[in-house]
């Protein structure tokens, strides 16, 4: 049973549950419906069962073979589910919202939308060739939106964070999970929210940081009017490209913003090192200084102490010399020299003359030695 049609005047895609859209098909005169596939042109009219229940549904009129629109695609998109189908109508309610033209394509893509560029929305719940099939579209002039329902069987390998892509979650004004949102009778686009890919900026503007559930209705619009772009993790955290590759979406603003804090915050690091290395430099000059002033400063210490015990050793050898000499000439002048003798040549026969001694050259070579074992340590 179909749920979904067209109003064939205004082109606005009505729900079956939804109370608004019943009151508006099953009044009399009844408006025109068609099937909700772009280009298709197949008639419905809508039935009620007059049943505990109150079964209501859109029938193939009379005369007329089913276009089996809705019911089933093929090109690796898996069966047509109720979720599957009343997401795609919530996308096209929020696209109407938006004042942005969409239709649903059966052949090509679930829901195109007319934005610049165009996009082509798949919803999908099964793995499939994600490469080659946005490479199709791209061959037909849209770039491609992935949207992963929670409910998706997806491979380990989840192509969430390596296509462009968003994990799609159900929640009321409160933010509590809804559980099979497409069963109520008054279903709203409010309820669509998407996330797991999606980054805003985070307090102090330096970093960007996950965003959390977000609304389906502002990504898109941010996403049509050319905000909001698919960026790897390099971009993102401004990190290397190592270890696991992903990407997410982020609002080139946010971006350029944190990209500029943070060369800002770069120079400011760079600065901050340079300053720290001059100080450490200045530091060691000046510890170098103090080093060889205490340095100079012992060896003049040293060098005046051993001239004051040379000066000291020289004063008491010229004092031994001079008591030598006296004692000398008090027993010259108490011999009994015979008369006539020369004294002189005398003195020069027994008594030969010899070189004096220097009596600072040992200290002078010991001082030599203090030196060299001072600098040496």
């Amino acid at each position: 049973m179909k749920r979904y049609a067209r109003l064939r005047e205004s082109g606005r895609i009505v729900d079956v549950r939804h109370g608004d859209d019943w009151a508006l098909i099953y009044t009399r005169p009844r408006p025109p419906l068609v099937c909700p596939v772009d280009g298709c042109s197949q008639g419905l009219s809508p039935v009620e069962l007059t049943n505990t229940t109150g079964t209501r549904f859109l029938r193939v009129k009379d005369g007329s073979q089913d276009c089996g629109h809705l019911a089933g695609r093929g090109d690796g998109g898996g069966p047509m589910t109720d979720e599957h189908l009343w997401l795609q109508m919530m996308l096209l309610k929020i696209c109407e919202d938006l004042g942005i033209d969409a239709t649903m394509e059966t052949d090509y893509t679930d829901i195109r939308v007319d934005s610049s560029p165009p996009y082509a929305l798949e919803v999908q719940k099964h793995n499939t060739d994600f490469a080659a099939r946005i490479d199709q579209r791209k061959q037909r002039g849209m770039e491609t939106l992935w949207l992963f329902p929670e409910s998706a069987k997806l491979s380990t390998d989840d192509p969430v964070f390596r296509f462009p892509a968003l994990r799609v979650r159900y929640q009321d004004e409160d933010g509590n999970e809804l559980k099979s949102p497409w069963t109520s009778s008054c279903p709203s686009p409010s309820v669509v929210k998407f996330g797991a890919t999606i980054w805003v900026r985070g307090r102090g503007g330096f970093e960007l940081v996950p965003a959390g559930n977000y609304s389906a209705r502002r990504f898109l619009k941010e996403l049509f009017e050319g905000r909001r772009v698919w960026q790897p993790k390099k971009k993102l955290l401004g990190l290397s490209d190592g270890g696991r590759v992903w990407s997410g979406w982020v609002l080139k603003e946010d971006l350029e913003a944190v990209e500029t804090r943070r060369k800002a915050r770069a120079i400011e690091q760079a600065a901050a090192a340079e300053r720290q290395r001059q100080e450490r430099e200045q530091k060691a000059q000046l510890e170098a200084a103090h080093t060889a002033a205490l340095t100079e400063n012992a060896a003049r210490d040293l060098l005046h102490g051993a001239r004051s015990d040379e000066t000291d050793r020289g004063a008491e050898a010229n004092y031994g010399a001079d008591v030598s000499i006296d004692d000398g000439s008090s027993a010259g002048a108490q011999s009994d020299e015979p008369h006539g003798t020369n004294p002189s040549s005398h003195s020069s026969t027994e008594h030969p003359e010899t070189a004096p001694a220097d009596p600072a050259a040992p200290q002078k070579l010991r001082l030599w030695d203090r030196l060299k074992a001072f600098f040496r340590g």
